[in-house]
């Protein structure tokens, strides 16, 4: 180094150029390796900006798919939930999905035009006019959807639907001649229509219907003058005798079951009422109505429904013609009515492109069908009153459950709030507990509540089944925890109040025994299920239990806190060692995740507080001053943290960026409790509203082929 530095001195120009050309050397070595590296620095950056982009715009078109689904507009909402990303759909983003389409079986039909739908064969087959060239009756099996043989040679195009010639039951042709099959015989007759008042040259036949005796005939049909109007007819021989009516541009006719009386519509005037025997007008329908497109008569003659321009539902009674109720709900023309056959509900179809059930005597409505996208026109009732067919200008005819009371998400029955809730292990139930004091079991695909037990003198605050799903254990607000049998419905025993009320019951794997929330000594029990009886335990008992307060493997637990001292401790179960522990933080819930690596619970402050599991770290909080959360779990797959608050919301969290994706307010009071089915396609939320809310991911067309599964295939029932 010194002759280095003697050697600098002595030419201090050649070394001041040397040390010049090094710092370059070294200052474009930095360089280069800076440009080579930069992008990949950027790299991460732009794709952590390319994430977020994504998760705006995924939050962005869930929130205006949920908007479209409020307005019953089901293109558009199909449009932005499929214009979000692939990797970021979750269980809210397939519970929207599922709303799209709420039938039972949807037929694509193929055409534009279809003329009518209606059930046959005792309901096991939907018959589906099609005006094609020529018009045909297409059968289609009223369970599966398969188009089955039209090999009947009587099948003809009719008024308000495509059917087989049935006793009774006229038929219209395209030459304008009616024909009939007769009764006894099963010969089909050809009429052709004699009017006082002449028919304009090849005019059709519309709005056709018959009497329930076969005497009687009503048609709308185009005079020699331009002007349509109704006519009366009576069958003879070879001739269809009728006469006109008082009334012009009828649009629906409907007879009364008797066949004394007939009802038509006008786009320009009240419903009015005839006699059939003289053709006089007996009344005309009273009380303000827009234009009358679609009309039916109850089976018992008293009432008169019909569907209007101003996209109500009017009901009048048919003694006196006073509008005795109104339905309103639709946004727009309502097209389609049916009344059922047992005269219990009103089915009406609108432009609006929703069906919409009420109940026949007060027109409350009961349930609201989507899944048309396009206008709604025709509707028709099974035999038996359980399902409905409708026809929508979308080129389907679709059949739905008509025997829906209410939402099918909602189930109803509770008079007071409703805490806990619980699925079943096969996911087949649904239980729920209320400040009612009652519990209560619902069938989790139909909604109908099975059974309503009774036992506590309190509200009940927690439930959980055991393994098998046999047996349910529900406990009150003293304490008083309850066995039941689940298939017969009956308390199998009881243990009185010796356990904390706001600590879960959790059920020991094998099903034998219940591990029992502490007394004020905070000590660890189970009751065995065999005989009753109540041991002492210690932590390596909670290996063997499942529940949320455990996590998935049975490694961790949190114990159950105590009134005297609330806090938040974590153990190791094998061990027994405290992993960590908080104080002032008093727990109302906790649970871990699925993968055991976060705990959440929610605070008596209203939040929900996430913590990693093994470390006690704090990562997030939830809640508190932007909302108050009452409930929170994480979905099966761990993909999802579900929250439920005093706002009435259910918000969906991304579990690992914790940022919130959707958020449903339907309840119409805070949302108390959550459960996951265990296959995570089911969300049950139970409410302050006295409500349970099923939250499906799956279309109820899917489940409903799930539960009949694999089948033969099965032709008509006659053998045709």
């Amino acid at each position: 180094m010194s002759v280095l530095r003697k050697f600098a001195l002595r030419n201090r120009g050649l070394a001041a150029g040397a040390a010049t050309v090094v710092i370059a050397v070294v200052l474009g070595l930095f360089a280069v390796t800076w440009f080579v590296l930069r992008p990949e620095r950027k790299a991460p950056e732009s794709q952590r900006n390319e994430r977020v982009a994504k998760r705006v715009a995924y939050r962005a078109n869930l929130a205006a798919g949920a908007a479209a689904l409020d307005r019953d507009d089901i293109p558009a909402a199909r449009r932005y939930l499929d214009d979000t990303s692939p990797e970021l759909r979750g269980f809210e983003w397939r519970h929207l999905r599922a709303r799209l389409d709420e039938s039972w079986l949807r037929i694509e039909t193929g055409s534009d035009v279809v003329s009518g739908v209606r059930f046959g064969d005792e309901g096991r087959v939907v018959i589906v006019g099609i005006e094609s060239d020529p018009a045909v009756a297409a059968r289609f099996d009223a369970e599966t959807g398969e188009r089955l043989p039209d090999s009947d040679p009587t099948m003809r195009l009719s008024s308000f639907g495509v059917a087989p010639l049935r006793p009774n039951e006229p038929c219209l042709q395209p030459d304008g001649r009616v024909e009939l099959r007769d009764p006894d015989t099963g010969r089909v007759s050809s009429f052709v229509v004699d009017a006082p008042m002449s028919l304009a040259p090849g005019a059709r036949l519309r709005s056709l219907t018959i009497s329930r005796d076969g005497r009687t005939i009503a048609f709308d049909a185009r005079r020699a003058d331009g002007v349509v109007a109704p006519y009366i007819g009576v069958f003879g021989e070879g001739r269809l005798e009728a006469r006109p009516l008082d009334f012009r541009s009828c649009g629906s006719l409907r007879f009364r079951s008797d066949g004394l009386e007939l009802v038509g519509t006008n786009e320009y005037a009240p419903p009015r009422i005839w006699s059939v025997s003289t053709g006089d007008t007996v009344r005309d329908l009273q009380g303000p109505v827009g234009a009358v497109f679609a009309i039916d008569w109850s089976d018992d003659g008293r009432s008169i429904v019909a569907g209007s321009d101003d996209s109500m539902v009017h009901e009048w009674d048919a003694r006196t013609g006073k509008q005795i109720a109104v339905g309103r709900g639709h946004i727009d023309f309502v097209r389609a009515i049916a009344i059922s056959p047992d005269g219990s509900t009103v089915a009406s179809g609108s432009h609006d492109r929703t069906i919409r059930l009420w109940d026949a005597a007060t027109l409350s409505e009961r349930a609201v069908l989507r899944g048309h996208e396009g206008a709604v026109r025709i509707a028709a009732f099974s035999p038996d009153s359980t399902r409905l067919a409708s026809v929508g200008e979308d080129q389907t005819v679709r059949v739905w459950d008509a025997t829906r009371r209410g939402d099918p998400r909602v189930l109803r029955g509770h008079t007071s709030d409703v805490n806990p809730v619980a699925f079943s292990p096969d996911g087949s139930m649904i239980a729920s507990g209320g400040r009612d004091n009652t519990v209560r079991l619902w069938d989790a695909a139909t909604g109908q509540i099975v059974a309503t037990l009774r036992s506590h003198d309190r509200e009940v605050v927690s439930l959980a089944f055991s393994p098998d799903g046999s047996r349910l254990v529900s406990g009150d607000g003293a304490g008083r925890l309850v066995l039941w049998d689940v298939r017969a419905c009956a308390a199998i025993r009881s243990m009185e109040g010796n356990a904390l009320p706001d600590v879960p019951v959790l059920f020991r794997r094998d099903g034998a025994a219940i591990l029992v929330p502490p007394d004020k000594d905070g000590a660890v029990r189970t009751w065995s299920l065999a005989d009753g009886s109540v041991s002492r335990g210690d932590l390596t008992t909670l290996r063997d239990v499942a529940g949320p307060s455990v996590s998935v493997d049975g490694s961790l637990a949190v114990l159950p806190w105590t009134t005297v001292d609330r806090g938040v401790r974590v153990v190791d179960v094998a061990s027994g060692r405290l992993l960590w522990e908080i104080g002032g933080l008093i727990p109302r819930t906790a649970a871990f995740s699925p993968d055991g690596r976060r705990l959440s619970i929610v605070s008596a402050g209203d939040e929900v507080v996430i913590f990693e599991a093994r470390s006690g770290r704090r990562i997030a909080s939830l809640g508190g001053s932007s909302f108050a959360c009452n409930c929170a779990l994480w979905s099966p797959d761990g993909s999802r943290l579900v929250t439920g608050g005093h706002d009435n919301s259910v918000r969906f969290w991304d579990a690992e960026s914790l940022e919130e994706l959707a958020s449903f307010v339907e309840h119409t009071g805070y949302v108390g409790s959550m459960a996951f089915s265990r296959d995570g396609t089911q969300l049950a939320s139970g409410s302050g509203d006295g409500t349970v809310r099923v939250w499906d991911t799956v279309p109820i067309g899917d489940r409903a082929r799930g539960r009949r599964g694999p089948r033969e295939r099965r032709g008509p029932p006659d053998g045709r």
